[in-house]
């Protein structure tokens, strides 16, 4: 755990910098924010690197499987800050994005902009699906790929005149 704790939460915390731009929070939560993401980066890495350095793992008070060592209780005790700040942290992650996603305007928001279609099945009488003989299985495969890829512009934009050729 002492080599994969800091890589993994040095990503954690760029990954929270990332994004906070996009949260809408007061300054009052961006600085719980902060701290807290600092809290737990920090202190659950810390005390993985202790417990390799001392042949513990600090998951239980008094020493557990590991003997009655003193460090083990002391790199315990560090890991409760942490697991608090990590549920403050992703608490306010959660309640700054879903308060950004509230206030963006309605034609941004995915559970109106997503239009569905129907898409036929079948093909014209002209028209094969198997469009090369030596590879059936492919031919088959891109058809369907190509159902998925969305259309450039909707039926109604279609009707109304509104689509435009680049």
């Amino acid at each position: 755990m002492a080599h994969l704790e800091g890589i993994t939460n040095g990503l954690l915390l760029m990954g929270i910098a990332t994004i906070s731009s996009w949260l809408t929070l007061t300054s009052r939560q961006f600085k719980w924010l902060f701290y807290s993401s600092l809290t737990f980066g920090w202190l659950f890495t810390l005390p993985a690197i202790a417990n390799a350095w001392w042949r513990t793992r600090g998951l239980t008070f008094g020493g557990g499987p590991f003997g009655d060592r003193v460090a083990n209780s002391i790199i315990y005790l560090f890991g409760w800050p942490a697991m608090i700040g990590v549920r403050i942290a992703f608490a306010l992650l959660a309640w700054g994005a879903w308060k950004h996603y509230r206030q963006l305007p309605e034609a941004y928001q995915m559970s109106h902009a997503i239009e569905a279609r129907k898409i036929p099945f079948d093909f014209s009488d002209g028209v094969s699906p198997v469009w090369h003989s030596q590879q059936r299985e492919w031919s088959h495969m891109v058809n369907g790929a190509s159902l998925a890829i969305p259309r450039a512009f909707s039926e109604s934009d279609h009707a109304r005149g509104h689509h435009q050729h680049h």
